[in-house]
C-alpha cells in the first residue's frame, strides 16, 4: 500500500508534538518497516524543515530528515542549503 504522508504528521512525528506523536510515529514505523511504502511531497521536505526549525535546533531537526531519509521514500538527500543558518 503507498501512504502519502502529510507535513503535518511529519511535524508530529519530528517534534514530538501532543496529542499526536505516538500515531505519527505509527506511520512513520510502518514505512521503515516495510509495511506500507510511505512518500511525501517534494515541497513538504523544505516545509518540515522550515516549520521544524523554529522549535528545535538546526542539528536535531537535520538528524531527524537524515533518520527518516528513505522512509518516506521520497525525502530528498540533502537539506536546501538556503535554509541552512
Amino acid at each position: 500500500m503507498k501512504v502519502l504522508v502529510d507535513t503535518n504528521v511529519m511535524l508530529d512525528a519530528i517534534a514530538a508534538r501532543a496529542p499526536f506523536r505516538l500515531d505519527a510515529e505509527k506511520i512513520i514505523l510502518m514505512a521503515a518497516e516495510d509495511k506500507v511504502e510511505g512518500f511525501i511531497s517534494a515541497k513538504s521536505a523544505a516545509d518540515i524543515y522550515y516549520v521544524a526549525r523554529k522549535h528545535l535546533s538546526e542539528k536535531i531537526v537535520r538528524e531527524a530528515l537524515r533518520n527518516l531519509h528513505g522512509h518516506p521514500s521520497c525525502l530528498p538527500r540533502y537539506i536546501p542549503q538556503h535554509h541552512a543558518r
